[in-house]
Protein backbone atom coordinates (compact mmCIF):
# COMPACT_ATOMS: atom_id res chain seq x y z
CA UNK A 1 0.00 0.00 0.00
CA UNK A 2 1.38 3.41 -1.13
CA UNK A 3 1.97 5.68 1.05
CA UNK A 4 -0.56 9.16 0.29
CA UNK A 5 0.01 12.84 1.10
CA UNK A 6 -1.64 14.30 3.44
CA UNK A 7 -2.70 18.19 3.61
CA UNK A 8 -1.74 19.83 6.55
CA UNK A 9 -4.24 20.82 8.85
CA UNK A 10 -5.44 24.38 8.34
CA UNK A 11 -7.29 24.13 12.36
CA UNK A 12 -7.01 26.94 15.18
CA UNK A 13 -3.23 27.01 16.76
CA UNK A 14 -2.78 26.41 20.07
CA UNK A 15 -1.75 30.29 20.64
CA UNK A 16 -5.37 31.08 18.78
CA UNK A 17 -6.62 28.98 22.13
CA UNK A 18 -4.89 30.73 24.28
CA UNK A 19 -5.45 34.55 23.09
CA UNK A 20 -9.13 33.75 22.56
CA UNK A 21 -9.56 32.17 26.13
CA UNK A 22 -7.95 35.35 27.14
CA UNK A 23 -10.24 37.64 25.48
CA UNK A 24 -13.26 35.95 26.51
CA UNK A 25 -12.46 36.24 30.11
CA UNK A 26 -11.69 39.97 29.92
CA UNK A 27 -15.19 40.40 28.23
CA UNK A 28 -16.30 38.60 31.46
CA UNK A 29 -14.77 40.34 33.78
CA UNK A 30 -15.81 43.77 31.68
CA UNK A 31 -19.05 42.55 31.84
CA UNK A 32 -19.33 41.53 35.74
CA UNK A 33 -17.43 44.88 36.09
CA UNK A 34 -20.29 47.01 34.34
CA UNK A 35 -23.26 45.32 36.21
CA UNK A 36 -22.01 46.01 39.69
CA UNK A 37 -21.01 49.81 38.65
CA UNK A 38 -24.74 49.74 37.14
CA UNK A 39 -26.35 47.98 40.70
CA UNK A 40 -24.59 51.00 42.36
CA UNK A 41 -25.86 53.54 40.02
CA UNK A 42 -29.46 52.28 40.94
CA UNK A 43 -28.75 52.87 44.35
CA UNK A 44 -27.43 55.91 44.07
CA UNK A 45 -30.42 57.22 41.28
CA UNK A 46 -32.91 56.08 44.01
CA UNK A 47 -31.57 57.92 46.59
CA UNK A 48 -31.48 60.95 44.74
CA UNK A 49 -34.64 60.47 43.77
CA UNK A 50 -33.97 60.17 39.93
CA UNK A 51 -36.61 57.30 39.66
CA UNK A 52 -36.80 57.68 36.04
CA UNK A 53 -32.53 57.02 35.74
CA UNK A 54 -32.76 54.49 38.16
CA UNK A 55 -35.27 51.95 36.34
CA UNK A 56 -32.71 52.97 32.97
CA UNK A 57 -29.92 51.55 34.60
CA UNK A 58 -31.72 48.60 35.92
CA UNK A 59 -33.58 47.64 32.53
CA UNK A 60 -29.76 47.13 31.38
CA UNK A 61 -28.78 44.65 33.59
CA UNK A 62 -31.12 42.03 32.39
CA UNK A 63 -29.63 42.88 28.59
CA UNK A 64 -26.19 42.74 29.80
CA UNK A 65 -26.78 39.28 31.70
CA UNK A 66 -28.56 38.19 28.64
CA UNK A 67 -25.01 39.63 26.40
CA UNK A 68 -23.35 37.38 28.61
CA UNK A 69 -25.00 33.79 28.37
CA UNK A 70 -25.33 34.26 25.06
CA UNK A 71 -20.85 34.92 25.18
CA UNK A 72 -20.66 31.97 27.60
CA UNK A 73 -23.00 29.38 25.11
CA UNK A 74 -21.01 30.65 22.12
CA UNK A 75 -17.64 30.39 23.90
CA UNK A 76 -18.79 26.43 25.33
CA UNK A 77 -19.27 26.04 21.51
CA UNK A 78 -16.13 27.31 20.41
CA UNK A 79 -14.23 25.32 23.16
CA UNK A 80 -15.91 21.72 21.85
CA UNK A 81 -15.46 22.38 18.11
CA UNK A 82 -11.59 23.62 19.00
CA UNK A 83 -11.53 20.15 20.93
CA UNK A 84 -12.80 18.12 18.14
CA UNK A 85 -11.16 19.54 15.44
CA UNK A 86 -7.65 18.82 17.16
CA UNK A 87 -8.62 15.47 18.44
CA UNK A 88 -9.33 14.61 14.66
CA UNK A 89 -6.42 15.81 13.68
CA UNK A 90 -4.53 13.76 15.99
CA UNK A 91 -6.82 10.85 14.94
CA UNK A 92 -5.64 12.13 11.53
CA UNK A 93 -2.02 12.21 12.41
CA UNK A 94 -2.35 8.56 13.88
CA UNK A 95 -3.35 7.08 10.86
CA UNK A 96 -1.15 8.90 9.02
CA UNK A 97 1.66 7.18 10.99
CA UNK A 98 0.29 4.03 11.41
CA UNK A 99 -0.04 3.79 7.11
CA UNK A 100 3.64 5.01 7.04
CA UNK A 101 4.83 2.10 9.22
CA UNK A 102 2.68 -0.56 7.09
CA UNK A 103 4.31 0.65 3.88
CA UNK A 104 7.81 0.71 5.67
CA UNK A 105 7.48 -2.57 7.66
CA UNK A 106 6.35 -4.39 4.55
CA UNK A 107 9.98 -3.77 2.49
CA UNK A 108 12.12 -4.15 5.21
CA UNK A 109 10.26 -7.22 6.33
CA UNK A 110 11.49 -8.76 2.60
CA UNK A 111 14.79 -7.37 2.99
CA UNK A 112 15.89 -9.00 6.18
CA UNK A 113 14.22 -12.84 4.81
CA UNK A 114 16.31 -12.11 1.48
CA UNK A 115 19.44 -11.29 3.22
CA UNK A 116 19.24 -14.09 5.90
CA UNK A 117 18.60 -16.44 2.52
CA UNK A 118 21.95 -14.31 0.88
CA UNK A 119 23.74 -15.26 3.65
CA UNK A 120 23.41 -19.14 3.37
CA UNK A 121 24.57 -19.09 -0.40
CA UNK A 122 28.68 -19.42 -1.41
CA UNK A 123 30.00 -15.24 -0.96
CA UNK A 124 33.24 -13.74 -1.36
CA UNK A 125 34.89 -11.25 0.50
CA UNK A 126 33.38 -8.50 -0.91
CA UNK A 127 29.95 -9.78 -1.67
CA UNK A 128 29.87 -10.31 2.23
CA UNK A 129 31.21 -6.99 3.46
CA UNK A 130 28.59 -5.33 1.18
CA UNK A 131 25.82 -7.96 2.67
CA UNK A 132 27.02 -6.89 5.87
CA UNK A 133 26.48 -3.34 5.35
CA UNK A 134 22.90 -4.02 4.29
CA UNK A 135 22.05 -5.74 6.70
CA UNK A 136 23.24 -3.03 9.24
CA UNK A 137 21.53 -0.28 7.17
CA UNK A 138 17.76 -2.31 7.59
CA UNK A 139 18.82 -2.72 11.00
CA UNK A 140 19.18 0.97 11.49
CA UNK A 141 15.74 1.55 9.25
CA UNK A 142 14.09 -1.16 11.99
CA UNK A 143 15.06 1.18 14.78
CA UNK A 144 14.09 4.18 13.32
CA UNK A 145 10.74 2.93 12.79
CA UNK A 146 10.38 1.43 16.33
CA UNK A 147 11.65 4.38 17.40
CA UNK A 148 8.68 6.39 15.35
CA UNK A 149 6.34 3.66 17.21
CA UNK A 150 7.54 4.91 20.45
CA UNK A 151 7.31 8.69 20.29
CA UNK A 152 3.77 8.35 18.27
CA UNK A 153 2.53 6.55 21.23
CA UNK A 154 3.30 9.21 23.25
CA UNK A 155 1.74 12.02 21.51
CA UNK A 156 -2.17 10.98 22.07
CA UNK A 157 -5.44 12.15 21.77
CA UNK A 158 -7.25 12.32 25.13
CA UNK A 159 -10.40 10.86 23.32
CA UNK A 160 -12.32 7.73 24.36
CA UNK A 161 -10.95 4.78 23.10
CA UNK A 162 -12.92 1.08 22.54
CA UNK A 163 -12.60 -1.31 25.16
CA UNK A 164 -11.15 -4.89 24.13
CA UNK A 165 -10.18 -7.78 25.88
CA UNK A 166 -6.53 -7.43 26.79
CA UNK A 167 -4.49 -9.25 29.51
CA UNK A 168 -1.99 -6.38 31.54
CA UNK A 169 0.53 -8.40 32.06
CA UNK A 170 1.36 -9.47 28.38
CA UNK A 171 0.41 -5.79 27.53
CA UNK A 172 3.41 -4.62 30.13
CA UNK A 173 5.84 -6.82 29.01
CA UNK A 174 5.33 -5.79 25.15
CA UNK A 175 5.64 -2.37 26.38
CA UNK A 176 8.94 -2.78 28.11
CA UNK A 177 9.69 -4.66 24.59
CA UNK A 178 9.87 -1.26 22.73
CA UNK A 179 13.01 0.00 25.05
CA UNK A 180 15.23 -3.31 25.03
CA UNK A 181 16.69 -3.20 21.63
CA UNK A 182 17.97 0.66 22.17
CA UNK A 183 18.70 0.54 26.41
CA UNK A 184 19.50 -3.49 26.28
CA UNK A 185 21.77 -3.70 29.27
CA UNK A 186 21.83 -0.15 31.09
CA UNK A 187 17.73 -0.63 31.58
CA UNK A 188 16.96 -4.14 33.60
CA UNK A 189 13.25 -4.70 34.02
CA UNK A 190 11.83 -6.83 36.05
CA UNK A 191 7.61 -7.41 37.03
CA UNK A 192 5.93 -9.12 39.75
CA UNK A 193 2.47 -9.84 38.98
CA UNK A 194 0.45 -10.66 42.15
CA UNK A 195 -2.26 -13.53 42.45
CA UNK A 196 -5.38 -13.55 40.29
CA UNK A 197 -3.66 -10.57 38.03
CA UNK A 198 -2.64 -12.50 35.15
CA UNK A 199 -5.79 -13.13 33.51
CA UNK A 200 -8.27 -10.86 30.75
CA UNK A 201 -9.62 -7.50 31.36
CA UNK A 202 -12.07 -5.25 29.74
CA UNK A 203 -10.36 -1.80 28.67
CA UNK A 204 -8.18 0.49 26.70
CA UNK A 205 -5.01 -1.27 26.31
CA UNK A 206 -3.86 1.91 24.18
CA UNK A 207 -3.88 3.82 27.42
CA UNK A 208 -2.23 1.61 29.39
CA UNK A 209 0.70 1.48 27.62
CA UNK A 210 0.59 5.44 27.10
CA UNK A 211 0.59 6.07 30.95
CA UNK A 212 3.79 3.25 31.29
CA UNK A 213 5.43 4.72 28.04
CA UNK A 214 5.09 7.96 29.49
CA UNK A 215 6.87 6.87 32.90
CA UNK A 216 9.63 4.75 31.06
CA UNK A 217 10.35 7.92 28.99
CA UNK A 218 11.58 9.86 32.28
CA UNK A 219 14.25 7.62 33.00
CA UNK A 220 15.05 6.45 29.31
CA UNK A 221 15.56 10.54 28.34
CA UNK A 222 18.18 11.11 31.03
CA UNK A 223 20.00 8.15 29.70
CA UNK A 224 20.39 6.54 33.49
CA UNK A 225 22.96 3.87 33.14
CA UNK A 226 22.51 0.92 35.37
CA UNK A 227 19.11 1.02 36.43
CA UNK A 228 16.75 -1.31 37.82
CA UNK A 229 13.47 -1.07 37.16
CA UNK A 230 10.76 -3.38 39.76
CA UNK A 231 7.41 -3.34 38.56
CA UNK A 232 4.65 -5.24 40.83
CA UNK A 233 1.32 -5.61 40.13
CA UNK A 234 -1.31 -6.64 42.55
CA UNK A 235 -5.09 -6.17 43.13
CA UNK A 236 -6.15 -3.88 46.29
CA UNK A 237 -9.86 -3.90 46.16
CA UNK A 238 -12.80 -4.00 43.90
CA UNK A 239 -15.23 -1.30 43.20
CA UNK A 240 -18.45 -2.75 41.57
CA UNK A 241 -17.62 -5.04 39.17
CA UNK A 242 -14.37 -3.55 38.64
CA UNK A 243 -11.14 -4.84 40.46
CA UNK A 244 -9.01 -1.93 41.82
CA UNK A 245 -5.14 -2.95 40.74
CA UNK A 246 -2.11 -1.24 42.02
CA UNK A 247 0.53 -0.94 39.58
CA UNK A 248 4.52 0.11 41.79
CA UNK A 249 7.20 1.22 39.55
CA UNK A 250 10.33 1.49 41.71
CA UNK A 251 13.31 2.77 40.77
CA UNK A 252 17.28 1.92 42.50
CA UNK A 253 17.88 5.74 41.54
CA UNK A 254 16.33 8.74 41.96
CA UNK A 255 14.36 10.05 38.87
CA UNK A 256 11.52 12.65 38.55
CA UNK A 257 8.62 10.40 37.24
CA UNK A 258 6.43 13.38 36.44
CA UNK A 259 7.04 16.51 34.40
CA UNK A 260 6.40 19.90 35.23
CA UNK A 261 5.89 23.37 33.05
CA UNK A 262 8.48 25.36 34.14
CA UNK A 263 6.15 28.23 33.43
CA UNK A 264 3.96 26.86 36.05
CA UNK A 265 5.33 25.53 38.84
CA UNK A 266 3.55 23.03 40.53
CA UNK A 267 1.51 21.74 37.39
CA UNK A 268 2.32 18.56 35.80
CA UNK A 269 2.72 17.97 32.52
CA UNK A 270 2.91 14.43 31.87
CA UNK A 271 0.67 12.53 30.38
CA UNK A 272 0.75 9.17 32.36
CA UNK A 273 -0.30 11.58 35.60
CA UNK A 274 -3.73 12.69 33.18
CA UNK A 275 -4.78 9.62 31.59
CA UNK A 276 -4.88 7.91 35.46
CA UNK A 277 -7.27 10.34 36.16
CA UNK A 278 -8.93 9.83 32.88
CA UNK A 279 -9.31 6.22 34.03
CA UNK A 280 -10.58 6.68 37.38
CA UNK A 281 -7.25 6.25 39.18
CA UNK A 282 -5.07 7.93 41.37
CA UNK A 283 -1.50 8.33 41.84
CA UNK A 284 1.37 8.98 44.09
CA UNK A 285 5.20 9.34 43.97
CA UNK A 286 7.95 9.26 46.44
CA UNK A 287 11.86 10.03 46.40
CA UNK A 288 14.93 9.13 48.82
CA UNK A 289 18.56 7.99 48.55
CA UNK A 290 17.56 4.71 47.35
CA UNK A 291 15.68 5.64 44.80
CA UNK A 292 12.46 6.72 43.54
CA UNK A 293 9.06 4.80 43.44
CA UNK A 294 5.58 5.73 41.60
CA UNK A 295 2.27 4.06 42.34
CA UNK A 296 -1.20 4.27 40.72
CA UNK A 297 -4.39 2.72 40.86
CA UNK A 298 -6.54 2.13 38.28
CA UNK A 299 -9.89 0.08 38.05
CA UNK A 300 -10.40 -2.67 35.59
CA UNK A 301 -13.23 -4.73 35.08
CA UNK A 302 -12.36 -8.57 34.58
CA UNK A 303 -13.69 -10.35 31.25
CA UNK A 304 -16.15 -13.29 32.29
CA UNK A 305 -15.58 -15.70 29.54
CA UNK A 306 -18.93 -16.91 28.20
CA UNK A 307 -20.09 -20.50 29.31
CA UNK A 308 -20.44 -22.35 26.35
CA UNK A 309 -16.45 -20.82 25.12
CA UNK A 310 -14.91 -21.96 28.42
CA UNK A 311 -16.74 -25.86 27.79
CA UNK A 312 -14.77 -25.77 24.28
CA UNK A 313 -11.63 -24.71 26.19
CA UNK A 314 -12.04 -27.37 28.74
CA UNK A 315 -12.31 -30.18 25.80
CA UNK A 316 -9.51 -28.30 23.79
CA UNK A 317 -7.39 -29.06 26.74
CA UNK A 318 -8.83 -32.70 27.15
CA UNK A 319 -7.96 -33.08 23.44
CA UNK A 320 -4.24 -31.84 23.71
CA UNK A 321 -3.29 -33.59 27.19
CA UNK A 322 -4.71 -37.23 25.23
CA UNK A 323 -1.76 -36.49 23.04
CA UNK A 324 1.20 -38.52 23.28
CA UNK A 325 3.24 -36.85 20.50
CA UNK A 326 3.00 -33.49 18.92
CA UNK A 327 3.07 -33.23 15.04
CA UNK A 328 6.63 -33.17 13.74
CA UNK A 329 7.06 -29.71 11.96
CA UNK A 330 8.42 -31.31 8.93
CA UNK A 331 4.95 -32.95 8.49
CA UNK A 332 2.82 -29.41 9.03
CA UNK A 333 0.56 -27.95 6.65
CA UNK A 334 0.24 -24.34 6.74
CA UNK A 335 -2.40 -21.92 5.78
CA UNK A 336 -0.64 -18.38 4.55
CA UNK A 337 -3.36 -15.57 4.35
CA UNK A 338 -1.17 -12.63 2.42
CA UNK A 339 -2.44 -10.60 -0.64
CA UNK A 340 0.93 -9.13 -1.55
CA UNK A 341 2.16 -11.56 -4.08
CA UNK A 342 5.63 -10.25 -2.92
CA UNK A 343 5.39 -11.11 0.78
CA UNK A 344 3.79 -14.47 -0.51
CA UNK A 345 6.90 -15.23 -1.91
CA UNK A 346 9.52 -14.50 0.82
CA UNK A 347 7.50 -16.31 3.36
CA UNK A 348 7.12 -19.52 1.19
CA UNK A 349 10.67 -19.64 0.21
CA UNK A 350 11.34 -19.22 4.66
CA UNK A 351 8.96 -21.94 5.06
CA UNK A 352 8.81 -23.97 2.14
CA UNK A 353 12.32 -26.37 3.82
CA UNK A 354 10.92 -26.42 7.17
CA UNK A 355 7.17 -27.41 6.66
CA UNK A 356 5.46 -30.39 4.86
CA UNK A 357 3.04 -27.85 2.53
CA UNK A 358 1.82 -24.23 2.57
CA UNK A 359 -0.84 -22.86 0.84
CA UNK A 360 -2.10 -19.79 0.48
CA UNK A 361 -5.53 -17.42 0.57
CA UNK A 362 -5.32 -13.55 -0.70
CA UNK A 363 -7.94 -12.64 1.58
CA UNK A 364 -9.87 -13.15 4.49
CA UNK A 365 -13.15 -14.76 2.68
CA UNK A 366 -11.06 -16.70 0.71
CA UNK A 367 -9.03 -18.10 3.85
CA UNK A 368 -12.59 -19.37 5.30
CA UNK A 369 -13.25 -21.20 2.59
CA UNK A 370 -10.22 -22.87 2.54
CA UNK A 371 -9.92 -23.74 6.44
CA UNK A 372 -13.79 -25.53 5.81
CA UNK A 373 -12.11 -27.79 3.34
CA UNK A 374 -9.25 -28.52 4.59
CA UNK A 375 -7.55 -29.56 8.26
CA UNK A 376 -4.56 -27.08 8.74
CA UNK A 377 -2.09 -27.41 11.65
CA UNK A 378 -1.40 -23.49 11.90
CA UNK A 379 -2.61 -20.52 9.74
CA UNK A 380 -0.39 -17.42 9.57
CA UNK A 381 -2.93 -14.78 8.99
CA UNK A 382 -2.10 -10.98 7.86
CA UNK A 383 -4.42 -8.29 9.12
CA UNK A 384 -4.68 -5.46 6.26
CA UNK A 385 -6.84 -7.90 3.54
CA UNK A 386 -9.10 -7.20 0.61
CA UNK A 387 -12.99 -8.05 0.71
CA UNK A 388 -12.62 -9.59 4.68
CA UNK A 389 -9.80 -8.20 7.17
CA UNK A 390 -7.54 -10.50 9.08
CA UNK A 391 -9.38 -9.75 12.50
CA UNK A 392 -12.94 -10.24 10.96
CA UNK A 393 -11.65 -13.41 9.43
CA UNK A 394 -9.96 -14.87 12.51
CA UNK A 395 -13.36 -14.34 14.74
CA UNK A 396 -15.31 -16.28 12.14
CA UNK A 397 -13.24 -19.21 12.64
CA UNK A 398 -13.55 -19.14 16.21
CA UNK A 399 -17.19 -19.29 15.98
CA UNK A 400 -16.70 -21.85 13.74
CA UNK A 401 -14.48 -24.00 16.13
CA UNK A 402 -16.85 -22.67 18.99
CA UNK A 403 -19.12 -26.01 18.77
CA UNK A 404 -16.02 -28.31 18.14
CA UNK A 405 -13.07 -29.14 19.81
CA UNK A 406 -11.11 -27.59 17.23
CA UNK A 407 -8.29 -24.95 17.93
CA UNK A 408 -6.19 -24.18 15.16
CA UNK A 409 -3.32 -21.54 16.04
CA UNK A 410 -3.31 -18.58 14.28
CA UNK A 411 -0.31 -16.22 14.26
CA UNK A 412 -0.54 -12.77 13.51
CA UNK A 413 1.97 -11.85 11.04
CA UNK A 414 1.64 -8.28 9.96
CA UNK A 415 3.03 -4.90 9.14
CA UNK A 416 0.79 -3.11 11.95
CA UNK A 417 2.98 -2.92 14.53
CA UNK A 418 1.53 0.17 16.12
CA UNK A 419 0.51 0.53 19.83
CA UNK A 420 -2.52 -1.57 20.67
CA UNK A 421 -2.26 -4.14 17.48
CA UNK A 422 -1.08 -7.08 19.06
CA UNK A 423 -3.73 -6.54 21.77
CA UNK A 424 -6.26 -6.07 19.12
CA UNK A 425 -5.03 -9.41 17.35
CA UNK A 426 -5.20 -11.09 20.84
CA UNK A 427 -8.73 -9.62 21.25
CA UNK A 428 -9.72 -11.44 18.34
CA UNK A 429 -8.67 -14.91 18.82
CA UNK A 430 -5.28 -15.04 17.63
CA UNK A 431 -2.84 -17.18 19.84
CA UNK A 432 0.16 -15.35 18.53
CA UNK A 433 1.26 -12.08 16.91
CA UNK A 434 4.86 -11.45 15.18
CA UNK A 435 5.19 -7.75 13.22
CA UNK A 436 7.38 -7.01 10.63
CA UNK A 437 10.20 -7.22 9.94
CA UNK A 438 10.91 -10.30 11.88
CA UNK A 439 14.06 -13.02 11.35
CA UNK A 440 13.35 -16.38 9.88
CA UNK A 441 14.07 -17.97 13.34
CA UNK A 442 11.65 -15.70 14.52
CA UNK A 443 9.12 -16.95 12.64
CA UNK A 444 10.00 -20.52 12.09
CA UNK A 445 10.08 -21.05 16.22
CA UNK A 446 6.85 -19.14 16.92
CA UNK A 447 5.39 -22.16 14.59
CA UNK A 448 7.89 -24.69 15.90
CA UNK A 449 6.34 -23.59 19.54
CA UNK A 450 2.58 -24.67 18.46
CA UNK A 451 3.17 -27.41 16.26
CA UNK A 452 5.95 -29.48 18.29
CA UNK A 453 4.88 -28.19 21.59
Amino acid sequence: MGIKAVRKDRGVSPLSHLISDIKSKKRYLFSVVAILILIAGIIVSFLLNLTLLGIILAAIIPVIVTIMVFSDSKREITRKTQVLELQNSMEKKERFIADFSHSIRTPLSNFSLIINHLTETNLNDKQRELLETLTASTGNMVTVVDDLTRRTAQEISFGSRKKIKFNLVSSLQNTIELFKPEHQGSIKFNIKAGEGIDKNYLSDPVTIKQIFLDLFNSFVVKNISDLKIDISLKIVGTSGKAEIIESTINANKTIQFLRYDPDNPGTIKSISAKLIIIEGGKYSTTTSENGSVFKFTIPFEPVIEEKSISEVAKRIQELNTSMDVRKKLSDADILLVEDNPMNQKIVSITLQSVVKSIDTAINGKEALDMFGKSNYDLILMDIQLPVMDGITAVRKIRELEASTSKHTPIIAITANAMIGDKEKCLSAGMDEYISKPFQPNQLIGLIEKFISG
